[in-house]
């Protein structure tokens, strides 16, 4: 079992730009991308990438949700990308609680103002 802790990164467009160009070789094939609330058919990975995190309506937050609790990705690490602080998104109801904590085990503020 090789399980990897789920990411949650925060920071500005150019900062996700840049580490999504500097992770794009790390990540564990094969990859699965959901980009904002355009979500499709998620068939097992060994990676799933969100794509503005924040952007993901109630279908997709579940879509998402099943997908990390089924037993085939059991080992999946999840890299979830947003400009907005998700938190506030689920005091405000916009956001699924459960899916935040998954999606939350580490978070990385890339942001460059924070460096």
């Amino acid at each position: 079992m090789d399980t990897r802790a789920n990411i949650l990164v925060i920071g500005s467009r150019d900062a996700l730009d840049s580490f999504r160009a500097t992770t794009r070789t790390c990540l564990r094939a094969p990859v699965a991308v959901v980009r904002g609330s355009a979500v499709g058919p998620l068939h097992p990975a060994a990676t799933l990438v969100i794509e503005d995190a924040h952007l993901l309506d109630a279908s997709a937050q579940a879509a998402v949700a099943a997908w990390t609790a089924a037993p085939e990705n059991a080992d999946a690490q999840v890299i979830s990308l947003t400009s907005r602080r998700l938190y506030p998104l689920v005091v405000a109801g916009d956001f699924d609680a459960d899916l935040y904590y998954r999606l939350n085990a580490i978070v990385l503020n890339v942001d460059e103002e924070a460096r």
